[in-house]
């Protein structure tokens, strides 16, 4: 069994070499050091930093690099794959039916109210979805300071997607610059206002979901990973 100093210096040894993220590093001291205890057994006389040598040769020319990069490709697929199954969940029937009755009535606002108004209430609810994206982002990476090593895992799956801003970009680009829409007397509907409502109400939910899946992947990442984060 190899001491507790040798494992230490095997963490050393893969932040040396470009493994940055403490759950990669996991997995690569757990491999090293059962194949540098097969080389010792073989080889009661070689020393430990000998066969370190030997395994890590074993890697070829890139090193860690490879299994890195599989490991990275494993967990952004899983990230997507989690990150879609909290959007769908967001749809069950009554949460469909209420974002249903709440895309109807704004997209009928323009029958009822002047052009203006209508462009000054769309303003307004992207200036309230804004603050909403901004405040789960905010407590996310609270959560993710709480981590004394990165981790991959919760980079991956807590990667902040800034949704509202480009929302907002193409409103300001179809919107802000036509005179049209905005001096349009109540009683018209256009497609791309009703897109843009649609949209927002896509957006909140998607946030919703990223805000439930981004707490329960750090729950999860602290059970896993305890040493990784600040006492709580």
């Amino acid at each position: 069994m190899l001491s507790q100093e040798q494992i230490d210096h095997l963490f050393v040894f893969c932040k040396k070499h470009y493994v940055r993220y403490y759950d990669l590093q996991l997995e690569l001291v757990d491999h090293l050091a059962n194949a540098i205890e097969e080389k010792m057994k073989e080889d009661p006389e070689v020393l430990f930093e000998t066969a370190l040598q030997k395994v890590f040769a074993g890697f070829g020319i890139s090193g860690f690099a490879k299994i890195v990069a599989a490991r990275t490709r494993s967990l952004e697929k899983s990230a997507r794959k989690l990150r879609w199954k909290f959007f769908l969940a967001y749809f069950t029937p009554p949460k469909v039916a209420m974002t249903l009755c709440i895309f109807l009535a704004l997209s009928s606002l323009p029958l009822y109210l002047p052009g203006y108004v209508v462009c000054l209430l769309l303003i307004f609810m992207l200036l309230l979805l804004l603050f909403f994206e901004m405040r789960i982002f905010r407590n996310t990476n609270r959560l993710v300071k709480q981590q004394k090593q990165p981790l991959l895992v919760t980079e991956l799956g807590i990667e902040q997607p800034f949704l509202t801003a480009f929302l907002t970009f193409q409103f300001f680009e179809i919107f802000v610059n036509d005179d049209a829409f905005w001096n349009q007397p109540p009683g018209t509907i256009r497609l791309d206002y009703a897109f843009t409502v649609f949209m927002i109400v896509l957006m909140l939910a998607g946030l919703q979901a990223y805000r439930d899946h981004a707490e329960k992947l750090m729950v999860h990442a602290r059970e896993e990973y305890p040493e990784a984060f600040q006492p709580a």
